[in-house]
């Protein structure tokens, strides 16, 4: 698996910089590093993330690799007839704030009942 733990501190503020859209110019600035040196280390990082997805990587498509790879991992949500009311997994930190359910009494019933 790649973890941060295996790239250097300057490969994840690359990263970070460049998911942001950043170019080399505007990360070098950003971090204060020499604009040669960002594009080298961006080069072993696009060499680094290839070998672990087994697919060319580069900046212009470093978002669409790792974007489109997500999909094709397998879901862990379970089916909301399976949760046990209380032992849910679900996650709703960003769940649709929603402030009447027209038609949904059962599942109002179910959420008040879980919370």
């Amino acid at each position: 698996m790649l973890d941060a733990e295996y790239l250097s501190q300057t490969q994840v503020v690359f990263f970070q910089k460049a998911w942001e859209g950043q170019s080399y110019v505007g990360i070098a600035i950003a971090t204060g590093y020499d604009h040669g040196y960002i594009k080298d280390i961006g080069a072993q990082l696009w060499k680094l993330l290839a070998s672990f997805f087994g697919k060319k990587v580069t900046k212009s498509n470093f978002r669409n690799v790792i974007s489109g790879l997500s999909h094709q991992l397998p879901s862990t949500e379970e089916p909301l007839d399976s949760v046990n009311s209380g032992k849910a997994h679900q996650s709703w930190d960003e769940a649709v704030n929603v402030v009447s359910f027209y038609g949904r009494a059962a599942s109002q019933k179910w959420l008040s009942q879980s919370l």
